[in-house]
């Protein structure tokens, strides 16, 4: 049986992205794995695509890359020692 499969948008070098089938998140201990339902593009999403950001420049990051901060969603698995009614809550901010 094959590892689940969730679909991503992954920027692979500049101005070239892809929706991707990559491997599903699991939550590892005091983590929690948060659905996306809606993601917003900010100015740091906009140097990283269009090859801009300074981190690819000084060796910091590089492709392919996920990006996302700006985001809500619901949390769909806790790790251990995440309290399960976190499960199926919605996730307003992902600094919680």
């Amino acid at each position: 049986m094959s590892a689940p499969t969730i679909r991503a948008f992954v920027l692979t070098a500049p101005e070239q992205a892809s929706v991707q089938e990559v491997p599903a998140p699991v939550a590892a201990p005091g983590e929690a794995v948060v659905d996306v339902e809606r993601a917003g593009v900010c100015g740091t999403g906009v140097e990283f695509f269009t090859g801009e950001m300074a981190y690819l420049h000084q060796g910091h990051s590089s492709y392919p890359l996920r990006l996302g901060h700006e985001w809500c969603g619901r949390v769909t698995a806790v790790g251990a020692g995440v309290d399960p009614a976190w499960a199926g809550l919605p996730e307003i901010c992902p600094r919680l």
